[in-house]
């Protein structure tokens, strides 16, 4: 959960989205941990994918679904 958390901040702070290495990066989270927790998350998605760099496949670019404040709740 607090992986998935800070995932989503770093997402958000970052609009345009970002790779898995870059999450990992400004979330100071270790790459597979990155990559479980977007897997994991309803609200994050592939945007597009980076053209590689050198010997670098493509990779995906992620980014996350801002849910607004007033979103309706279910009621019981």
């Amino acid at each position: 959960m607090k992986t998935e958390l800070l995932v989503r901040n770093t997402l958000r702070v970052h609009p345009d989205g970002l790779t898995l290495t870059e999450i990992a990066q400004f979330a100071g989270v270790p790459y597979r941990y990155a990559h479980r927790a977007v897997t994991k998350m309803p609200d994050v998605y592939i945007d597009r994918w980076q053209p590689p760099r050198g010997a670098s496949p493509y990779q995906a670019v992620w980014c996350a679904v801002p849910v607004p404040d007033n979103c309706p709740h279910p009621t019981t």
